[in-house]
């Protein structure tokens, strides 16, 4: 056959052709992706389809498919008697077709909205092992028996498949109903539970619809990080207000800057475990009704007390509708659980349902559902009574191995919850053990990491033992204290 120097010129435009990909797509994506880079020109004459289906090896029908293809695309046109032709509205920009660097690509600043710039920050993502990991359950001790029973369980009521209800399986609401009432004094009705993803999104669903940009939320010193970012990307204004032994301090700085918004932890700041005084949480809800101000109240580990009785929630105080209740299950069960949720005030269910339909179509019922059942057959009670005493043991097993291996350090009062606080002696640098025990496999944290009002001179380290055994501790405890050591020297 001799040669066609005209189709001999395309055969480097087309690709190795996939198995899974028909004759007529191969064809067609081939003389596409040609005319995108650049090297066939507008008014450049394709071969008839009798020449390129013998040139390429493939049935006319397919060439003659991806010439339709093309045309109806725009990218070709049929000239009568004349024969296929590039278009020339098939003409692409030179700034397209130019090659693009993987450094020029990288440098490129992306066009964001307002948000987006807030939201595009460096964020520290801690890989670190869960030995001395503050917030860690004791995974290897969860009954995942009892969980399998419970999911069996919900698979098998079936509401799963079409349950529509936005605001999260009506299983699950009424056991929160009923344990929160009993455990923590919370008054409340199922109509006011919203099931969350977490109580990332519960926090941000509250700062999207209450509090608008630029508008002030007082925050108490030392918190957690994850607050902060949600607050930095809202563009709202934080306002920090010290805490001491009972916790914020509210007699002074709430008068002076407005606030549409109160986010507290009353049962257990974090990290430093202060429980909000009793005259204070009156003073906070006496706030709030008379600035027609919300509360969200973070009751953060209030499940595990190992000293003296619990106060009650500040939402079951409150007698006008001033506070939002939060709370999670993924230091209860586990963290993969990805499932929290809000108390609400009356007046606000109805938006914050809409809102929620609106950003996700609700939550996906299963687990939910599962925890439902789980709590409903008395294993979740069981669980945390379960819970409660091993992390008691441990709490007493880390403060005498602390006091053995580690006199030095100081303990902060602590009373319950899943870490403990030791301050570092007169010029400790929390900030260097926690950056070298993090590379070393040990989870603990800098206490000044978590100062809002970035206080270093409190220097101090944040030790979990939730989630290390008590045989582990010491061998983790000694690691430590050659890290500090040889900081310190």
């Amino acid at each position: 056959m001799p040669r066609n120097d005209a189709l001999d010129s395309l055969l480097p435009f087309f690709s190795h052709h996939k198995k899974d990909q028909h004759q007529y797509e191969w064809v067609s994506d081939s003389f596409r992706q040609a005319v995108i880079n650049g090297q066939l020109k507008p008014g450049y004459k394709l071969p008839s389809s009798r020449a390129l289906s013998k040139q390429l090896g493939v049935a006319r029908n397919s060439v003659v498919m991806a010439y339709e293809i093309l045309q109806s695309e725009g990218i070709i046109e049929t000239r009568h008697g004349a024969g296929s032709f590039v278009s020339a509205a098939a003409a692409i920009p030179p700034l397209l077709t130019a090659e693009m660097t993987l450094d020029q690509q990288y440098k490129r600043t992306p066009k964001l909205s307002p948000l987006g710039e807030r939201v595009n920050k460096p964020v520290q993502i801690n890989t670190t092992g869960t030995l001395l990991l503050p917030a860690q359950p004791a995974l290897e001790r969860f009954p995942l028996d009892d969980w399998h029973t419970a999911l069996n369980r919900a698979v098998r009521q079936r509401t799963f498949l079409s349950d529509k209800h936005i605001q999260g399986p009506a299983i699950l609401r009424q056991q929160l109903v009923d344990h929160l009432s009993m455990t923590r004094g919370v008054k409340a009705t199922p109509e006011q539970i919203l099931i969350t993803s977490g109580s990332q999104q519960a926090l941000s669903m509250v700062i999207d619809l209450l509090v608008g940009p630029k508008e002030n939320v007082y925050v108490e010193d030392y918190g957690y990080q994850g607050v902060d970012g949600l607050l930095t990307a809202a563009g709202v204004r934080r306002v920090v207000l010290d805490t001491d032994d009972e916790g914020m301090v509210v007699d002074r700085g709430l008068n002076t800057l407005g606030a549409g918004l109160m986010i507290v932890t009353p049962s257990r700041s974090f990290p430093v475990g202060h429980t909000l005084s009793l005259a204070r949480r009156l003073a906070m809800l006496n706030w709030a009704d008379q600035t027609n101000s919300w509360i969200l109240e973070d009751d953060y580990d209030s499940e595990f007390l190992y000293k003296g009785q619990p106060i009650a929630s500040l939402q079951g105080m409150d007698k006008r509708e001033r506070v939002i209740y939060t709370g999670t299950f993924s230091r209860t069960l586990f963290p993969g659980v990805r499932v929290g949720y809000l108390v609400l005030p009356e007046c606000l269910v109805e938006i914050f349902s809409r809102y929620r339909a609106l950003v996700d179509g609700g939550i996906g019922s299963l687990v939910p559902s599962a925890i439902g059942c789980f709590m409903q057959s008395g294993d979740y009670a069981r669980h945390l009574r379960r819970m409660k005493k091993c992390y008691q043991a441990r709490q007493q097993r880390l403060s005498e191995v602390v006091a053995a291996h580690l006199p030095e350090l100081i303990s902060l009062p602590h009373y319950g919850g899943m870490h403990q606080v030791f301050m570092l002696p007169e010029g400790g640098d929390d900030q260097a053990i926690t950056t070298c025990a993090n590379q070393q496999g040990l989870g603990i944290r800098a206490l000044s990491s978590y100062s809002r009002k970035q206080n270093l001179q409190a220097q101090g380290i944040v030790i979990g033992f939730s989630g290390t055994s008590e045989e582990q501790l010491p061998s983790a405890i000694i690691r430590l204290r050659e890290i500090i050591h040889q900081i310190s020297d």
